[in-house]
Formats: structure tokens, C-alpha cells, sequence
């Protein structure tokens, strides 16, 4: 009886990738990191209850160059199973099931979930750098980080202008 030296199943070395398993394989990946990510903020949103030396220790690992990673990854993170669940949802309603439009889709919740995670890091980066330089105590803590927020997202959503002159 003759030997056949044939793969059972496809292989890596005959399959060639899309972009739609490509999407596949990393939506679900992703999609555990965020459950493991929601997990440790809500740890980590629990620890503010013990006061401000308990998040000075956070507050020193997202300084670091690994913790200031883990946040990026993270905004890609969470935008990209976003922008895959929304085409995941039209799938749901029969729309964009052509391969081309698998394609486009595909690369547009890509490409997006980089987009977004630029605009948003941009957004947080003035409320985060303001947050940093202020001596946090036990008492304003909470409310410093939320003015802090507030604040940088006013001032980058409205400019301040120059005051109309008074009229009588």
C-alpha cells in the first residue's frame, strides 16, 4: 500500500489568509482581553475607595513606559471590537455579506480602530498629563480627576472665546 504524503487538513503552507478570518481569529482574542481589562478596572476603580496611596501605585505603573502601552493597547483594543461588532451587527441584519464588502468592511473596522484610538488618546492626553502633576490627597482625589476630565474635554470641545463687550 502506497504512503500518501498529503496534509489531512488544510495547511498553513497551501491556505492563504483573509481578512475576514484574520478579523475573526483577532475579534475573539481581543474580545477576551477586554473581559480580563474590564476585570482589573473595576479592581482597580474599587482600590480609589482605600484612598489615594492605593492608586499612587497605579498611578506609577500607567507613568511607566509598559503601563503607557497597556493603556494604547487597550483604546485599540476596545475601539476595534467595537467597530468589528458594528459589522457584526449589519451581518446580523443581512447587509455587507458580498466579499467585497466583507473586504471593505474589514479594512475599514481596521484602519478605524487605529483612527479612533488616535483621536482618543489625543482627546485624554491633556486631562491625563493635568491629572499627573497634581499632589493627590485623600480627600480630593475623585473630585480632582473629574473636574481634571471635565475640564480638558470643555476645553478642547469649546475654546474659549473673547467676551462679547457690554452693550447698555
Amino acid at each position: 500500500m502506497e504512503e500518501k504524503n498529503n496534509p489531512l487538513s488544510p495547511h498553513l503552507q497551501i491556505y492563504r489568509w483573509q481578512i475576514s478570518s484574520l478579523l475573526s481569529i483577532t475579534h475573539r482574542i481581543v474580545g477576551v482581553v477586554n473581559i480580563l481589562a474590564i476585570t482589573i478596572i473595576c479592581f482597580w476603580s474599587l482600590s480609589l475607595l482605600f484612598g489615594a496611596e492605593s492608586y499612587l501605585i497605579i498611578n506609577n505603573f500607567l507613568q511607566s513606559f509598559f503601563g503607557k502601552f497597556v493603556a494604547v493597547g487597550l483604546c485599540w483594543t476596545f475601539s476595534f471590537h467595537i467597530l468589528n461588532e458594528l459589522r457584526h451587527l449589519f451581518w446580523d441584519l443581512g447587509y455587507g455579506f458580498d466579499l467585497k464588502v466583507s473586504k471593505i468592511t474589514g479594512v475599514l473596522a481596521l484602519l478605524g480602530s487605529f483612527v479612533i484610538t488616535i483621536l482618543l488618546l489625543s482627546l485624554l492626553r491633556s486631562a491625563i498629563a493635568e491629572l499627573s502633576t497634581q499632589t493627590i490627597t485623600s480627600d480630593s482625589f475623585i473630585r480632582s480627576f473629574f473636574v481634571s476630565f471635565s475640564h480638558s474635554y470643555a476645553l478642547s470641545r469649546y475654546p474659549a472665546k473673547e467676551p462679547a463687550p457690554l452693550s447698555k
